[in-house]
């Protein structure tokens, strides 16, 4: 069985969210759901224009590997559960 998790960066931290919940947010923020260690999708709103949707995956390492270093290229902090 894969990593399952679906967080959001918001006013400076994480939350965690149940599973695929997208909830309103407040821009600027990064929502990152991330399913079976196969696939992240990712939805960014930066401050002004830029906002958008990626998808991370079909790769040979596990995805949530490749979302932690996306999120650390982007200078931000892992939720807890990616950190470990």
């Amino acid at each position: 069985m894969g990593f399952f998790g679906t967080y959001a960066f918001e006013n400076d931290q994480w939350i965690t969210l149940p599973e695929a919940e997208r909830p309103p947010l407040v821009e600027p923020f990064l929502w990152i759901n991330i399913l079976n260690s196969d696939l992240t999708e990712v939805v960014y709103a930066p401050p002004g224009p830029g906002t958008g949707v990626a998808y991370l995956g079909q790769t040979p390492w596990l995805v949530e590997i490749k979302t932690a270093q996306f999120l650390m290229a982007l200078g931000l902090p892992l939720p807890a559960e990616l950190s470990r």
